[in-house]
């Protein structure tokens, strides 16, 4: 795939909420009387009553009242506390201007306790097993979700009016009248009905889309990608995982090593008295959060909490994130006392822009274009120790047709939990008028193109990826590629696929032709059945380009090409076992037929013996294959017909079996066993540790291409799945031992030095190993092979390097440290990567 820069940035969301109960509603502002700054989480309150708020970023209010008081006040730590009377005639807008109180901030640092916010937290710590939501054995609830993408700081009169955004512009502003001095434009967004359900034995989380809502438009297909920054978290949680990292959260066992915390004040709500609680980080590039949290007086439970990323945080592409959640009381059907869940969560994530976008450290400009992503998901129906594991186990679900979850607007004014905003209602309509635009379709659909790779064809078919249109190699010259997709349109259940390739040097004529059938989408069910001839340049893994690009053409080593021309017809099966299991079953009919020097001995058929004194090139196989996949709460999408893994933070199993049989041509049986383990493992506070270990046997006597050949790297091109200073078909085995490691220390060096902390660079480390060997009859078989195997002496590699260099790249110099006497063997190298982790 093409690298896509975005350009980012942020915007805090407000939403108007609309009463039809006999209530009054006030709205305001406090700010700094002499800087005119807003000031966040002052306590407004209602004088001679219960009724009492916070102040968001921008320093606004809202409150309501079903009678009037007399009088409004405001405070907040560090200010002096004003009171002023109120006028029935002038309830919004109101305008509180504090004045600084250095007497009262010298008067609050002189107490008996040296650290109250320290031993105050210590108190809520020990309670986080009474009130962290997750010891309940099981809980269900369900869950609404808006996801909306915004442009900021757009500036009207820099557009001209054919500009497609002005169009844009000035068609929201119309249907949103209090926009037009904000310059904010929403490009996406979109509405989720989840029901949810959480066990602790057995250990699962299931959610069941019922419903989703988008703009319908073509670059939905590319913007929805970002509801990954759709950060949910338990705040309970010691490590809270954000994207590539993890963060110390403020409730942490260990907070006290990384927070300094201060009470600030305390304030009646509900007849409640709650403490607030200002938390700042305790060292200077931790991965931390600073903002405040309302803590409750009996049971130290958390009320509500609102923080944001600590500045010197080390996030590709993202140069803030602001967090907040509100819990609500509940009552229990096994305890008198009521229980503190969820009940609103919104997580804002402003990009970088300009020059910080490539990772340069600029002075950040707040005037400049800017992109920021605001997700608010509301909780509803929460039952706990529910008891129903079996029930949801026999309806889980990993995928549901988009087509199918669309639902009218009848049913979300129905269903929705959380009414929409006078600005959210502005987002439809706005987009309801620019569909009928023909230059607006035309140009999102342009977008959507340049963001994928593919191109639709309505709704019918697909083409694409532009990534692989052209490569080169030296054995087809200038490769020219084009694939092809039916879609749901077509047919929901059936899918029709092919692509077509042409060698200029070779001068032939490629490609692959598949039919998928998807029995179901719920619990995951495919059968297919694809047919191609081919060279090997298709690889198996989700998250790495294949060689079939552009990128990689001009990366190659200088060594002699290792591709194998392939024909081939398979039979495979796909299929959901349960919420963790998945199988993949296939038939099939190859014929290798190498373009290096490859040759073996056939089988006489009388005998089954090798004829010692023949040799053949071309090897056809005939194979049974079954391999099992556990990987738990892993999030997966749906591609093309395909079920794409993306990523889990827990071990990945894989157990593999292979029964080669005679057919046809095919001559060889032989049997392969695997089993291996992998994972991502986060190591707070900073580091990955990415680890493959696996093992495996064959049994029978076979040409080496047949046996275990470890992955060779062809390219100056970085893989975790590689043995980068190996060749291919460099050593094979038929019992083997393979490990493959990457250590991502996320700055934990760098971080320390001012000037690359900027940088934002992150420090890597890599090792891989290698063991194999063959039986006396394998190797007698392939004494004349290229191939040969390590010996009692593993194969071994390791390499430090630089990631995160403009967000995207990575370098890395591998050393070779053994076996250097083999052909085309090098000591090292520099490798390039591409890095888009978040």
């Amino acid at each position: 795939m093409g690298i896509k820069f975005k350009v980012l940035t942020i915007l805090l969301v407000t939403t108007s909420l609309f009463s039809f109960s006999q209530t009054t509603k006030l709205s305001g502002k406090v700010i700094d009387a002499r800087t005119k700054f807003p000031i966040e989480f002052a306590s407004v309150y209602l004088i001679g009553t219960t009724n009492g708020a916070y102040t968001n970023a921008d320093g606004s209010f809202t409150l309501e009242a079903s009678v009037l008081p007399d009088s409004i006040g405001v405070t907040e730590v560090g200010y002096i506390t004003t009171k002023e009377k109120i006028s029935p005639f002038n309830l919004s807008n109101l305008v509180f201007q504090l004045q600084l109180n250095v007497a009262q901030l010298t008067e609050f640092s002189v107490v008996a306790d040296p650290d109250p916010g320290k031993t105050f937290m210590k108190k809520v710590i020990a309670h986080k097993p009474f009130n962290n939501p997750d010891k309940y054995k099981s809980y269900s609830y369900q869950s609404y979700n808006r996801s909306e993408l915004d442009l900021n700081n757009i500036k009207r009169e820099e557009l001209k009016n054919s500009n497609l955004r002005a169009m844009m512009l000035d068609t929201y502003n119309h249907l949103d009248t209090s926009n037009t001095s904000k310059n904010q434009l929403p490009i996406y967004f979109t509405e989720t009905l989840t029901d949810n359900y959480h066990s602790i034995s057995p250990l699962m989380e299931n959610e069941t889309i019922k419903a989703k809502k988008s703009l319908g438009l073509e670059t939905d297909k590319l913007l929805r990608h970002l509801e990954k920054f759709n950060i949910r978290l338990n705040v309970y949680d010691n490590w809270l995982p954000i994207f590539d990292k993890t963060f110390a959260s403020p409730l942490s066992d260990e907070g006290n090593n990384y927070y300094k915390y201060y009470i600030n004040d305390s304030v009646l709500v509900n007849k409640h008295w709650q403490y607030q609680i200002q938390f700042t980080a305790k060292h200077k590039y931790e991965d931390t959060f600073s903002g405040m949290m309302w803590i409750n007086d009996s049971t130290f439970s958390l009320n509500r909490i609102e923080m944001k990323m600590s500045k010197t945080a080390n996030l590709n592409f993202v140069n803030n994130i602001k967090i907040s959640e509100e819990f609500g009381s509940y009552p229990t059907s096994d305890s008198l006392q009521k229980l503190y869940m969820p009940k609103k969560y919104v997580s804002e994530v402003e990009f970088e822009s300009g020059l910080d976008l490539l990772g340069i450290p600029v002075s950040n400009n707040p005037d400049a274009l800017k992109l920021n992503s605001i997700n608010t998901t509301v909780y509803d129906k929460i039952k706990v120790n529910t008891n129903r594991p079996d029930e949801v186990v026999a309806n889980l679900q990993i995928q549901v047709d988009s087509r199918k979850l669309q639902k009218s607007n009848e049913y979300w004014q129905q269903h929705r939990i959380d009414s929409l905003s006078q600005h959210e209602k502005s987002i439809y309509f706005m987009m309801d008028s620019l569909k009928e635009n023909k230059r607006f379709e035309r140009t999102t659909k342009i977008a959507a193109f340049a963001g994928t790779g593919y191109w639709d064809l309505g709704c019918k078919w697909r083409l694409g990826p532009y990534s692989s249109l052209l490569s080169y190699s030296k054995i087809e010259g200038v490769r020219i590629r084009a694939g092809f997709w039916s879609l749901p349109c077509v047919s929901e259940k059936w899918n029709v696929n092919g692509y077509l390739a042409y060698g200029t040097k070779d001068n032939k004529f490629k490609g692959g032709f598949g039919i998928k059938y998807l029995h179901s989408t719920t619990h995951w069910s495919k059968t297919s059945i694809y047919a191609r001839s081919d060279y090997d340049v298709i690889i198996d893994y989700d998250d790495e380009l294949d060689r079939d690009n552009i990128i990689s053409s001009l990366l190659r080593k200088n060594i002699p090409s290792f591709r194998t021309y392939i024909g081939e017809i398979k039979l495979q099966h796909e299929e959901q076992l349960n919420q963790n299991w998945i199988n993949q079953t296939s038939l099939l009919y190859k014929e290798y037929n190498p373009v290096f020097n490859f040759l073996y001995h056939p089988l006489d058929p009388e005998s089954d013996k090798p004829i010692d004194n023949v040799f053949v090139h071309k090897l056809p196989i005939a194979e049974f294959n079954t391999n099992f996949r556990y990987a738990h709460k892993e999030r997966t999408t749906i591609l093309n017909y395909d079920l794409l893994k993306l990523v889990t933070d827990y071990p990945i199993i894989l157990v593999n079996y292979t029964y080669g049989f005679e057919i046809i041509k095919s001559q060889f049986v032989y049997h392969k066993v695997s089993v291996g383990v992998e994972q991502n493992l986060k190591l707070p506070p900073k580091s990955r540790f990415f680890y493959r270990l696996s093992v495996g046997k064959t049994f029978g006597t076979l040409p080496y291409i047949l046996l275990n050949i470890p992955r060779g790297n062809e390219f100056y091109v970085s893989s975790k799945y590689s043995f980068n200073t190996m060749t291919p078909y460099e050593f094979a085995a038929d019992r083997y031992v393979s490990l493959q490691t990457r250590f991502s220390l996320g700055g934990l060096l760098f971080d320390r030095i001012p000037f690359m902390q900027k940088l934002g660079w992150r420090e890597r480390v890599t090792f891989n190993s290698f063991w194999g060997d063959m039986t006396a009859a394998n190797k007698k078989y392939n004494a004349s092979a290229y191939t040969t195997t390590t010996g009692n002496t593993p194969f071994a590699e390791t390499g430090i390097g630089v990631e995160n260099m403009f967000h995207v790249l990575s370098i890395e110099y591998i050393w070779r440290l053994n076996h250097l006497d083999s052909q085309y063997a090098q000591k090292g190298g520099l490798y390039a990567g591409v890095t888009l982790n978040f």
